[in-house]
């Protein structure tokens, strides 16, 4: 009812924040996320807020990332990619794709499984120039660690084309 309503968003709201805290005072925030995201997931389960779910699922992303953990950075994108898609949250589902294929790329998954992954995120992206712009980059770093660097700079092309097209100049120069 209205009170399930008004808990989701404030959860909601709490995880908001504290995107903007890690943008604007970054120290400490790594643990506050983490904390966060431990007490705020069980609940947003239990309420089923799939909207919720993938935006914290992305925030322990965020905090995983920061300190390199890049095989948990990948798992927990796969799963707030499961709860985005769950809530037709196109915007979460998006930043999600984009990001997730180059952190399989750095993280400990094998070399063959990451970049099969990377091909059906790929073919999951579905026109969607920032997924396929961040799927496209994932294969580029895996094709050339594998020796086929034709085929990484066919991917880095690609994926350099997308990117300046929609004149995504931050993602060129970090990522």
């Amino acid at each position: 009812g209205a009170a399930a309503g008004d808990r989701r968003v404030e959860l909601r709201a709490r995880i908001e924040r504290m995107d903007v805290v890690n943008i604007i005072r970054p120290d400490g925030a790594v643990s506050e996320m983490f904390r966060l995201a431990d007490e705020v997931v069980p609940e947003l389960e239990a309420l089923g807020d799939d909207r919720g779910l993938a935006r914290a699922w992305r925030m322990r992303a965020y905090a995983q990332n920061t300190l390199a953990r890049y095989g948990a950075t990948s798992e927990a994108l796969e799963r707030g990619l499961v709860h985005a898609e769950q809530a037709g949250d196109a915007v979460i589902r998006s930043e999600i794709l984009a990001w997730l294929p180059t952190r399989l790329a750095r993280g400990p998954v094998p070399t063959g499984r990451a970049l099969e992954r990377c091909r059906e995120l790929l073919a999951h992206a579905e026109g969607d120039l920032p997924a396929e712009a961040g799927a496209l980059a994932g294969i580029a770093l895996l094709e050339a660690m594998v020796g086929r660097f034709d085929e990484a700079r066919r991917a880095e092309r690609r994926s350099r084309r997308i990117k300046e097209e929609l004149g995504l100049a931050f993602t060129l120069a970090v990522g």
